[in-house]
């Protein structure tokens, strides 16, 4: 049983230290029959968890809850894999926001969630736990509400910029992950994620200008900027000079690249530059009459008419 859970599958009441129960960090982990004793236990979880559909899930939460903060709590990756993975099945997919609240488990199942989004190292874990805890906020908090934009601040804060900070220069598979969780968290947070604005736009002008030979990449960072746009348009012309900037140096990179991904991306950075042609109307023109006069053949598809 999860030490937050009580047997009727709700939260339970904080209870005082009894003197001589110290937790000791070395012993924490010694007692799990549940490894020891039944290692097939986790697959036969998984595969009641996978069968069960919506409108069941009700009756079984108290039972099923438990096992599902257990595995997103244990120290080996695996299992926290397996938990994030079975936690956007159950709750995210198939549960009833006012089932969850009534539990009063939101708050466990966030707080088990969020420092799964550092391990950076394990990309299995990071593509499980980052669209499992955005995609459970709006099952936890009803929309609009404090709570819901707290949360998702959290994560775009604690999950997403912190995590970028130290995972570029990294693993290129690692910053793929954390870049394509932004566009669905921003369009979550909606006007709210103005405050975050200027990091987002810069991490992913960065990535659009840098990662020249490395398109995939490129290509999130470009559909990043377009969810920003769409949805942080009244500040989009603070930020035209770097995101033309950024724009015609990928295209100018991709000009001469023949491969699908490269046709994908010349899209989007057309996408790009018309949005900030029709968000900043004359403001942008200076910019594109440059683009013009350095190289009109390289960039007359780029600019819009």
């Amino acid at each position: 049983m999860h030490s937050e859970v009580d047997p009727g599958g709700n939260r339970t009441e904080e209870r005082k230290r009894i003197k001589g129960s110290e937790w000791k960090a070395d012993t924490v982990y010694d007692a799990q029959p549940w490894k020891e004793k039944r290692p097939d236990c986790v697959q036969v979880l998984t595969w009641v968890v996978l069968h069960i559909e919506h409108g069941q899930w009700g009756p079984l939460q108290h039972h099923l809850f438990p096992p599902l903060l257990t595995l997103l709590d244990d120290y080996e990756p695996r299992y926290k894999t397996v938990g994030a993975h079975l936690v956007r099945h159950a709750i995210v997919k198939n549960c009833s926001p006012m089932d969850v609240r009534r539990t009063g488990l939101g708050d466990v199942f966030f707080d088990a969630l969020l420092p799964l989004l550092t391990y950076h190292s394990e990309l299995e874990l990071l593509k499980e736990a980052l669209p499992c805890i955005v995609e459970l906020v709006p099952v936890l908090e009803p929309k609009d509400s404090r709570p819901y934009y707290s949360k998702l601040e959290r994560i775009l804060q604690d999950g997403i910029l912190l995590g970028l900070s130290f995972a570029i220069g990294g693993k290129i598979e690692t910053i793929r992950v954390i870049l394509s969780a932004i566009p669905p968290l921003i369009s979550l947070l909606g006007l709210a994620s103005v405050r975050f604005m200027k990091r987002l736009l810069g991490v992913s002008c960065d990535v659009l200008e840098l990662h020249v030979h490395d398109v995939p990449t490129q290509i999130i960072a470009a559909q990043v900027i377009v969810r920003i746009e769409t949805e942080c348009w009244p500040r989009m012309a603070v930020y035209r000079g770097m995101t033309m900037k950024a724009a015609a140096t990928a295209w100018r990179g991709a000009k001469d690249n023949d491969s699908a991904d490269a046709d994908t991306l010349r899209v989007l950075l057309k996408s790009i530059v018309s949005a900030l042609k029709e968000i900043c109307g004359e403001l942008v023109e200076p910019d594109l009459r440059l683009l013009r006069r350095i190289d009109p053949r390289m960039f007359e598809d780029l600019i819009p008419l």
